[in-house]
C-alpha cells in the first residue's frame, strides 16, 4: 500500500496522545505502527507515526469569544457565492486540469451538487448535497465528459474559475468559515434565444435548458440552488452572484432587449428571496452584488454594435447594485488568453498540456477556439478580478468580517459601503 502523507503527533501523556490521535482520526490519517516513548527532552514523550493515502480534511480553526481557539473539521457555516451565465462562467478552459497543484481542491470549499457522482466515477452523491468543489463544477451542463487526450482519471473534464475565486477569498474570511459555490451555468444559453427546457425540483434545470429569463427553468434552478444554499445551514451568508453571459444574445437580432430581461431577472430573484433576507449580506437580497464578467476579445471585435449594447449595459448598472468587472486585455495591454492553442501552448516540463491537444467534437467545447477564455485565464487573470470586486463591493462590511449578517448602508453609487 502506498501512502502520500506522512507525519508524527507527539503528546505528553497517554490520554493527550489519545485525544489528539482521534482528531486526525478525524481528519483521515491512520497510526503507522505502535507509538513510542521518548525520554530524550525533559519527562516522558509520547510519539505516534501517523500516514494517509488520500487527500484529508484539513482542520479549521473556530475561534471563541472567550479567546479560545478550538480546531474542527468541517467550517462552522459557508459563505454562498451562486454561479450563473454560459460558458465563460464555468468550465470551458481547455487547457490540461492540474488537480495536485493549480487546481488542487481545498477543504474549505464546497459546492451544491447536481451529478449522481461527486466525480466521474467516484463517490455517489445527490441533488443538492454539499460536496468539495474542484476544477470542473457541477452547472446544468457537464463538462466533465469533455476531457484532454493526455488527461488521467484525476484530470477529467475542463477547467473554470469558481474553484479559483474561491481560493482568493478565503485569507480574507473569517478562520471558521467556508465558501459554497451553486453552480448554474449552460453554455450556449441567452434570453432572446434558445429553448425553455425544463425544471424539477429534485434534478434543477434540464441540461437542454438554454433560455435565462423570469421563472425560465434556468431561472428556477439558480433560485432554488440559492435557496437550497441557503437552507442547508441558517449560518450560511449569500454574499453575491458571479454573473457571465451575453455572447449568445450577440448574434441574435433582439439583442438589444438583453439588457432589460436580464434587470427584470435580478429584480424577480431578489424579490423571491425575500423570506431568507436574514442570511443575505446587507441583510437585503438588494444589497448582494451581481458581479458580471466581461468576455473573451472576440466577441467585442466580431459584434461591436452588439457587444457595446450588451456588455455596454452591465457598466451603467452600479446603482442597481450590479457591477462590471473587464476581462478584454490584461494590465499590460494584451489580450487576455483564450482556447486559441496558439495561446495555451504546451509546457512539457511541467506536465501540461495545452488546448491544442483536443483536436475533435470528442474532447474540444467548441471549434471556435477564440470564444472561451482558456484555463490559465481562469486560474490567474479572470478570478483575480472577480474576486477583487467581491472584495470591494461585499467584502467591507461586517456580514463579511465577523460572519454576522447585519444592515449595511448603501454608499452614494450604490455600492454597500
Amino acid at each position: 500500500m502506498a501512502f502520500k502523507h506522512y507525519d508524527v503527533v507527539r503528546a505528553s501523556s497517554p490520554s493527550d496522545l489519545a485525544g489528539k490521535l482521534t482528531q486526525k482520526l478525524k481528519e483521515g490519517w491512520q497510526p503507522y505502527g505502535s507509538p513510542i516513548i521518548s525520554n530524550a527532552g525533559y519527562g516522558a514523550e509520547f510519539i505516534q507515526a501517523i500516514v494517509a493515502e488520500g487527500d484529508m480534511t484539513s482542520p479549521v480553526v473556530s475561534p471563541g469569544g472567550d479567546g479560545t481557539r478550538t480546531v474542527v473539521v468541517e467550517p462552522e457555516y459557508y459563505f454562498v457565492i451562486a454561479l450563473a451565465g454560459q460558458s465563460n462562467g464555468m468550465a470551458y478552459g481547455e487547457g490540461l486540469p492540474l488537480p495536485e497543484t493549480y487546481d488542487r481542491p481545498d477543504p474549505r470549499i464546497k459546492q451544491l451538487a447536481r451529478r449522481s457522482t461527486v466525480t466521474p466515477g467516484g463517490a455517489a452523491c445527490a441533488y443538492n448535497d454539499i460536496i468539495p468543489a474542484d476544477h470542473c463544477l457541477h452547472d446544468v451542463q457537464d463538462l466533465s465528459r469533455f476531457s484532454h487526450p493526455k488527461a488521467s482519471a484525476e484530470q477529467y473534464g475542463c477547467v473554470g474559475q469558481g474553484l479559483h475565486i474561491a481560493k482568493k477569498l478565503l485569507p480574507f474570511m473569517p478562520e471558521n468559515a467556508g465558501i459554497l459555490l451553486v453552480p448554474c451555468c449552460r453554455g450556449g444559453s441567452a434570453f432572446t434565444a434558445g429553448a425553455d427546457g425544463t425544471f424539477s425540483e429534485s434534478s434543477g434545470a434540464s441540461d437542454k435548458s438554454e433560455r435565462w429569463g423570469v421563472d425560465k427553468p434556468l431561472y428556477k434552478d439558480l433560485l432554488t440552488r440559492t435557496q437550497a444554499a441557503l437552507k442547508a445551514n441558517p449560518k450560511n451568508i449569500l454574499l453575491c452572484v458571479v454573473w457571465m453571459q451575453g455572447e449568445f444574445d450577440l448574434k441574435q437580432g433582439a439583442y438589444a432587449s438583453q439588457p432589460a430581461m436580464f434587470d427584470a431577472m435580478v429584480e424577480k430573484y431578489r424579490s423571491d428571496l425575500a423570506g431568507v433576507s436574514g442570511q443575505c449580506a446587507g441583510a437585503s437580497p438588494s444589497l448582494v452584488p451581481w458581479i458580471c464578467g466581461d468576455t473573451t476579445y472576440y466577441w467585442k471585435e466580431t459584434y461591436s454594435a452588439q457587444y457595446d449594447a450588451v456588455y455596454g449595459a452591465y457598466k451603467t448598472k452600479a446603482g442597481k447594485n450590479i457591477f462590471f468587472v473587464p476581462f478584454m486585455m490584461d494590465d499590460n495591454g494584451q489580450k487576455v488568453g483564450t482556447n486559441e492553442p496558439s495561446e495555451d501552448p504546451d509546457i512539457p516540463a511541467i506536465g501540461y498540456y495545452g488546448s491544442g491537444g483536443r483536436t475533435d467534437a470528442k474532447s474540444w467545447t467548441t471549434s471556435d477556439r477564440k470564444t472561451h477564455f482558456g484555463s490559465w485565464a481562469r486560474r490567474g487573470i479572470i478570478s483575480d478580478r472577480l474576486a477583487t470586486a467581491i472584495l470591494l463591493h461585499v467584502g467591507r462590511v461586517a456580514d463579511f468580517v465577523s460572519g454576522k449578517v447585519t444592515k449595511a448602508a448603501v454608499s452614494s453609487g450604490g455600492g454597500v459601503s
